[in-house]
């Protein structure tokens, strides 16, 4: 349940409280999705909270999507093997545009205010803002919409992690998957470009078109 004040969901019309002020807004205070104790069912709260300070070596980010993941509600629970101190904000991945750029991060980062944005960014994501070093931000191609970018980051990196330093999958050899429902195992078969066959998963080619 996200909850304002009482463990029930809020409204449609007070969930669109989350969206984040138009651009080049002056932002007095920001909204987060908090966790305030490990629970089950989960109970998160929004809160407003004062703006982040973006550090010199930062990039502030205006998010306009969050990425959900499974990892969250175990966190939420109390179930992950990370347990972040009590309140805390969830989300570990977003996407959003560039409204404040550190001096010592400006030089040599390829960001721009303004630009479109994905980033991984720990816990804190569920929020109107977020700040993050530059090297933890990645332009994001017009390509993808900003829902896509920011379900992007976690999932892929986590099939790809598995495929290249786990699994160690090289040219030429097969690859069999056991679940793929979820978002890392569904993410597994586009960068391998699995296909079904024989009631295995059986390697193809990878989405780049070239051959594992």
């Amino acid at each position: 349940h996200v909850t304002g004040v009482q463990t029930c969901a809020l409204p449609i019309s007070a969930r669109r409280t989350l969206t984040p002020p138009p651009s080049g807004t002056t932002v007095i205070a920001m909204r987060v999705v908090s966790c305030p104790s490990f629970s089950d069912p989960v109970v998160l709260v929004v809160e407003e909270r004062p703006p982040l300070v973006c550090g010199a070596n930062q990039v502030r980010i205006e998010v306009t999507a969050a990425g959900v993941n499974y990892v969250d509600g175990l966190m939420a629970q109390g179930r992950y093997q990370i347990k972040p101190p009590l309140p805390f904000v969830l989300g570990s991945e977003v996407a959003g545009r560039v409204v404040e750029i550190g001096a010592d991060a400006a030089s040599g980062i390829g960001l721009s205010v303004g630009q479109r944005v994905a980033a991984s960014v720990g816990f804190g994501g569920f929020a109107t803002e977020v700040v993050a070093a530059p090297q933890q931000v990645m332009p994001v191609p017009d390509a993808l919409s900003d829902g896509q970018a920011a379900t992007f980051l976690q999932s892929y990196a986590t099939a790809w992690f598995a495929l290249r330093h786990r699994a160690r999958a090289e040219r030429g050899g097969c690859l069999q998957t056991r679940v793929s429902g979820a978002g890392s195992g569904h993410e597994l078969r586009q960068p391998s470009r699995v296909v079904r066959a024989g009631g295995h998963h059986r390697r193809a080619r990878t989405a780049a078109g070239d051959s594992l």
